[in-house]
Order: structure tokens, then C-alpha cells, then sequence
């Protein structure tokens, strides 16, 4: 399916940037890392846990390998698409 729609979009002329990106990360770990922000936010609007530990909690997941890892694997996808 992917190639069907990369050869489509490169013969129509459209462009859709993430149809090419793929990261290993992102697939295997972004579902637990969503639940985890699911939950906390949850707790967040409940009135569970206070902003600065969301905005710590947030913090964490920016600051984390799994995160860095993905914003890392896009980007070089991102640039394999590009010299193309």
C-alpha cells in the first residue's frame, strides 16, 4: 500500500511529507507512552495530581530516549525522503 501511494503522490504532484517517515520507536512504544498521557491527564482535569507535576511528567517524556529516539528516526527519514 505504501508504494501505491508513494508512486501516486509522486505522479500526481501532491505531497503528503509523513506518508514516507517511518520509526521503529514510534510503532513498537508511542501506544504506552499515549496511555500513560491519557491517564495523566485524566488525573490532571481530576484534580489528582497538581500542573507542575503534569508539567513534569511532560517534561519526562520530552527528556526520554524513547522520545528523542523517534524525534530522531523522523528526522532522518525526513532527509532520506528529501534527497530523493
Amino acid at each position: 500500500v505504501k508504494e501505491i501511494l508513494v508512486k501516486y503522490l509522486e505522479e500526481s504532484g501532491l505531497k503528503e511529507e509523513n506518508t514516507n517517515l517511518h520509526s521503529e520507536t514510534y510503532d513498537n512504544k508511542w501506544s504506552m507512552l499515549t496511555d500513560d498521557v491519557n491517564t495523566m491527564c485524566t488525573q490532571y482535569v481530576m484534580g489528582q495530581i497538581t500542573e507542575d507535576q503534569w508539567k513534569e511528567f511532560v517534561q519526562d517524556i520530552v527528556d526520554s530516549d524513547d522520545y528523542k529516539a523517534i524525534q530522531a528516526e523522523y528526522k532522518e527519514a525526513k532527509a532520506a525522503v528529501e534527497q530523493k
